[in-house]
């Protein structure tokens, strides 16, 4: 399991696929993970389907968290502008899991 923090952006609220760049410390630990591996992401209001997508940057390979649900409630969109939250992803046989904390300070 890996775990980071992230502040909700502009980015995660005003795109449907909420996107999420994981961290480039973590990407090793992707490496095994299959291209559009079923994936999903929770939150205290519900939960979407997602893919952990790779891509390249000019510094290099990166991981990025996409949402890939259109349905008509969207529990990311609760989220606010500026809010913490702690990202946690654990792989299992079937699927990935993502959880959205949100931190409380």
């Amino acid at each position: 399991m890996i775990t980071f923090e992230f502040k909700i952006n502009k980015s995660f609220l005003n795109y449907p696929s909420h996107p999420i760049t994981v961290p480039k410390m973590f990407n090793e630990w992707f490496l095994d993970e299959p291209l559009g591996a079923r994936a999903l992401i929770s939150c205290p209001y519900g939960s979407m389907d997602c893919v952990v997508y790779p891509g390249e940057a000019g510094w290099g390979t990166y991981y990025q968290i996409r949402v890939t649900s259109r349905e008509t409630f969207d529990p990311l969109s609760k989220f606010l502008l500026g809010q913490r939250v702690m990202v946690e992803i654990k792989r299992f046989p079937e699927i990935t899991e993502i959880w959205l904390n949100p931190i409380y300070k």
